[in-house]
């Protein structure tokens, strides 16, 4: 079995002195985001599905099963003063409301002067939840399942990192962690969630509790991929001069094993027995590259000496490789060759993406150059199977991670706190 999630770039562990200063120059951000929460409006009632995401093998190894005999979520009361006990969010001091209602969403400001933007009416998407987060910002990561979606972020206004598990139904975000460091990567298997912040990878129940430490390696990882009982991610190290890695390590816990080092890596794709891993730019590979790493241990290889400086992730579909850059590109895994699927005009701000059939989704985060308009992110959608490239969701306020079931895709609108969806 694997499962993989992909974790946007972030800006690292925070030290204390510029944990002061970036809250301090986020403080215009929260502004913002008043004005861009006051945009949302509820234009009309909107049917409520239910989601029926395929659901992926038992892993009872994994984790405790939680008290409670109906599978759902632990109800056995907690202590709310415990970072890492399951918790109500809107119980949290000073908290935003937590959810709102369905209907069309419509952003505050008209973004039609960017590049690929019309008419910003949003029929489709609908306000799922909002987080309690002022000044969202750095590392973010959404998984998801049948029922819930977990969203990863930092909140500027504490200093934290939280994983908040959302109702896709709508409702109260509940905290299933808290964290001092940044998270960049997060992946589920069953109702275990895997995150990796700081320099460490670990997991916790779905219904929260407290984490369990996999293993460590070099910061920044992300791209966590399960195959049997072994946990592979990638690692950028967050900061220059990014000597980061490839890592392996059992996925019930013990010492990390390093397939490749030295390099700014962003994402990993299993095929065949060989692990392939992307690694964008650094002082000393100003292209980065494509590697080849033979299981289970072997030494690294290039392939090619294609130029993927600025690559933010990877994700495969059916033996075929795409990298998320200023555009998607498609991947020869045999030669390092690279082709953009579509021949429109680049985009400097793409944020995640994610592979569900033979679909890629992705977002950018919309801060053009020479513009100040925050609203022009979107989400995109571009079909392998010959349907080309269509625009889910536009005048967005700075999208980010993403997830997709069989009938909805839903982001994180990190500038506003909003989780959206729209029909897939």
């Amino acid at each position: 079995m694997q499962c993989q999630a992909i974790g946007p770039r972030g800006s690292g562990r925070r030290r204390d002195g510029i944990r002061c200063l970036t809250m301090a120059l986020r403080v215009p951000n929260l502004f913002l985001l008043a004005l861009s929460s006051a945009a949302v409006a509820s234009c009309s009632a909107s049917q409520r599905h239910e989601a029926d995401a395929a659901p992926v093998d038992a892993r009872d190894d994994l984790a405790d099963r939680g008290p409670g005999s109906d599978g759902g979520r632990d109800t056995t009361p907690v202590d709310v003063a415990a970072p890492d006990a399951t918790q109500d969010a809107s119980s949290a001091p000073d908290a935003f409301t937590s959810d709102g209602p369905s209907g069309n969403w419509i952003p505050e400001t008209n973004s039609t002067d960017l590049p690929g933007h019309g008419d910003c009416a949003n029929a489709s998407v609908e306000r799922v939840s909002l987080l309690p987060v002022r000044g969202a910002s750095g590392a973010t990561a959404m998984v998801a399942d049948d029922t819930d979606l977990f969203v990863a972020a930092f909140d500027g206004s504490t200093g934290r990192a939280f994983i908040w598990a959302v109702p896709k139904l709508g409702g109260a975000p509940q905290i299933v962690h808290e964290d001092t460091d940044e998270i960049h990567g997060l992946a589920r298997v069953d109702d275990v969630l895997l995150f990796a912040a700081g320099s460490n990878v670990n997991r916790v129940s779905t219904r929260g509790g407290q984490p369990t430490p996999i293993s460590s390696a070099k910061a920044g990882g992300r791209s966590l991929t399960v195959v049997g009982d072994t946990l592979y991610w990638a690692a950028d190290a967050v900061v220059s001069p990014w000597d980061g890695g490839v890592f392996a390590a059992p996925l019930t816990g013990g010492p990390s094993t390093a397939l490749a080092t030295g390099i700014r890596a962003k994402g990993l794709y299993m095929l065949a027995g060989v692990l392939h891993a992307i690694a964008s730019d650094t002082p000393r590979d100003p292209n980065g590259a494509l590697l080849r790493i033979p299981l289970p241990g072997g030494v690294p290889t290039r392939v090619g000496s294609a130029n993927f400086a600025g690559t933010k992730a990877l994700v495969g579909v059916d033996s075929e490789a795409f990298i998320l850059s200023d555009r998607i590109y498609r991947i020869d895994l045999s030669t390092g060759g690279m082709a953009p699927l579509d021949a429109g005009p680049v985009d400097p701000t793409t944020h995640s993406i994610v592979a569900e059939g033979r679909q890629l989704y992705w977002t950018s985060d919309g801060i053009w150059p020479g513009t100040a308009n925050i609203s022009g992110g979107r989400v995109r959608r571009f079909d392998l199977d010959g349907g080309g490239l269509t625009e889910i969701a536009v005048c967005l306020p700075k999208p980010g991670p993403l997830a997709v079931d069989q009938q909805w895709v839903y982001w994180f609108n990190w500038l506003s706190g909003e989780i959206l969806r729209a029909p897939r």
